[in-house]
This record gives structure tokens, C-alpha cells and sequence, in this order.
């Protein structure tokens, strides 16, 4: 009976040290130091090429993100949440969409420049 017992301890701790390996890989890191996350430098271009096209956020639908007016309708328009960026409306029209439709129509955004995004939102969406 004895035998019997440890042998079973045996089989279930050698299950159990089977299931609790697995390979976990790393995220890849960042190219970009989250410190040096600048909206003009790297948040900027992507809202201008992307999304201040024509018929598109030009002036003509909001928010307008036309190089000289992206930030103040960004900043005043309640699209950021910088305490929680997966949420703010930016966010969720790039990866969700809202009405159906995720921004920008002509084709998603690179993972790169959403991280972008979401970390100069978590650095507190500074205009610098």
C-alpha cells in the first residue's frame, strides 16, 4: 500500500512539473524607448498621412487632424484617456472601430504605430 502511495505522489508530481513547463517567449521589445515617444516626431506624421486625408479627418469630419489643429481636437475632444489608453476612443477606432468602421477605412495602422500611440497616451499624451 505504501508503495502504491508513493508511486502515485511520484506520477502526479512529475504531471505536475510537466504541465508547468511551457516556453514563454518574451514580448518583443519596443523599438523605441517609451521615454522618447514624442507626438511631433512620431505621433503627428502618422495622424497627418493617415488620417487627415481627403474626406477623411481633412476639417471636413471630426475630429480635425490636419497638422495645426490634431493635438487641441485630440486633447479637447475626449479621444484620449491617459489613465487607461486601451480605452480611450483613438484606441478603440483603430482596433475595434466605432459604427462599425475601424480607422482608418483605407487599411489598419501598423502594431508599431498603435504601440506608438498607446505609449505617448501613457506618458500622458504630451504635446512635445
Amino acid at each position: 500500500m505504501r508503495k502504491t502511495i508513493l508511486k502515485i505522489a511520484f506520477l502526479v508530481g512529475v504531471i505536475l512539473t510537466i504541465q508547468s513547463c511551457y516556453n514563454e517567449y518574451p514580448p518583443e521589445p519596443s523599438p523605441i524607448d517609451p521615454e522618447d515617444v514624442s507626438f511631433n516626431t512620431h505621433i503627428l506624421p502618422v495622424l497627418v498621412g493617415r488620417c487627415a486625408t481627403a474626406e477623411c479627418h481633412d476639417g471636413t469630419k471630426v475630429p480635425d487632424l490636419r497638422e495645426e489643429n490634431a493635438y487641441r481636437e485630440l486633447t479637447k475632444g475626449g479621444y484620449l484617456n491617459v489613465s487607461f489608453p486601451k480605452e480611450s476612443k483613438l484606441y478603440v477606432s483603430m482596433t475595434q472601430g466605432i459604427g462599425g468602421i475601424v480607422m482608418p477605412p483605407s487599411g489598419s495602422l501598423s502594431g508599431q504605430d498603435i504601440e506608438l500611440i498607446l505609449l505617448w497616451m501613457g506618458k500622458g499624451a504630451p504635446n512635445d
